[in-house]
């Protein structure tokens, strides 16, 4: 594995040498007493995005009536709509050209300046690409606390609320009242990669669950071509991938079943619908420059997630393959259907 920002060993060290020694810091105060705006960046994460409603609540539940601004990517706006903790989102694209992952630590303070000027606390919550070494250190919810020095008594968990009316078009339009099972699979992860088995094995266990009698919302753009289908009259595959975010995770929430590649979906899904069975895969692999593997960084159980089944496999073989296939089977023969 290895991230855009991740850089080179001794980079890496002096990084996190100016972090320990307070050269670089996560948190600034520009005004005393207690802060009425507090200003938030997470340049580039829906999984960051989701995970920071557990500093938000944290916020809230200190008692601060502050107003709480996000300031991410345009592309992951939408996951704000979800933290009801925000009051409101700047867009780091209007002042800046660079790639969102490639803001540096002064990138991310100029930004938050320009946009919120009279914010009287700032917090950087994503240190990628300034400190990527606190990744391999910290479990990504632990590491935010961490980063906004949240007090240990209020490090809660992540919360997210589907928006209103998402899961009422979704009723409307692509819902499917017959009595069939619903799953929802998740083909596909930005940072998280597979083999070649990879997507192979979503695709035949969805052709597979159609086959079945499942009805399987696919959240790609197309069910790809040449790919195996089920027979007439059975199940159906369902294509979902270009909805809106919103209704995505509205979608997936109301299935029996979830089946997804470890993504900052995942997130979405897992702290907007934590009664929900959900299957999360993880290629066997670690963080770069670390002994830690992804998901021991990333495990959804560690952050609360008490319905979510975790596994690894790197799917790089046929064998891999047939063996993952058989642990899905088993894990929903095994496991009550949520409802």
């Amino acid at each position: 594995m290895r991230l855009p920002h991740t850089p080179g060993l001794a980079k890496r060290y002096f990084q996190y040498f100016k972090y320990a020694t307070g050269i670089t810091r996560s948190v600034h105060v520009f005004r005393r007493g207690k802060p009425e705006r507090i200003t938030l960046v997470i340049p580039d994460s829906l999984g960051d995005v989701a995970i920071n409603s557990g500093v938000t609540r944290a916020i809230r539940a200190g008692g601060l009536e502050a107003e709480i601004t996000l300031v991410t990517d345009q592309k992951y706006r939408p996951a704000a709509a979800f933290n009801p903790d925000y009051d409101s989102v700047a867009v780091l694209n209007d002042c800046t050209d660079k790639p969102p992952w490639a803001l540096s630590y002064h990138d991310q303070l100029a930004v938050a300046k320009t946009l919120t000027p009279d914010m009287d606390a700032l917090f950087l919550c994503q240190p990628g690409a300034w400190c990527d070494a606190l990744w391999s250190r910290h479990q990504s919810l632990e590491l935010q606390h961490k980063l906004c020095r949240t007090p240990p008594g209020l490090r809660l968990r992540p919360r997210l609320t589907i928006p209103a009316g998402a899961a009422e078009k979704v009723f409307a339009n692509w819902w499917q009242p017959d009595g069939r099972p619903a799953i929802f699979i998740a083909p596909s992860a930005f940072t998280l990669k597979f083999g070649a088995a990879g997507e192979r094995f979503f695709l035949d266990l969805a052709a597979s669950l159609a086959g079945d009698g499942w009805h399987v919302f696919w959240n790609g753009p197309v069910w790809p071509s040449g790919a195996g289908r089920p027979e007439a009259g059975a199940g159906t595959v369902v294509p979902v991938g270009h909805l809106p975010l919103a209704e995505v995770v509205a979608l997936a929430s109301m299935c029996e079943r979830a089946v997804s590649a470890r993504s900052g979906l995942s997130d979405m899904i897992t702290f907007s619908a934590p009664e929900l069975p959900q299957y999360v895969l993880y290629p066997n692999t670690r963080y770069p420059y670390s002994f830690r593997s992804v998901r021991q960084c990333y495990s959804l159980n560690a952050m609360g997630g008490v319905n979510v089944r975790e596994t690894e496999n790197s799917l790089d073989t046929a064998a891999d393959l047939a063996t993952e296939l058989g642990k899905v089977r088993q894990w929903l023969d095994s496991r009550p259907r949520a409802h």
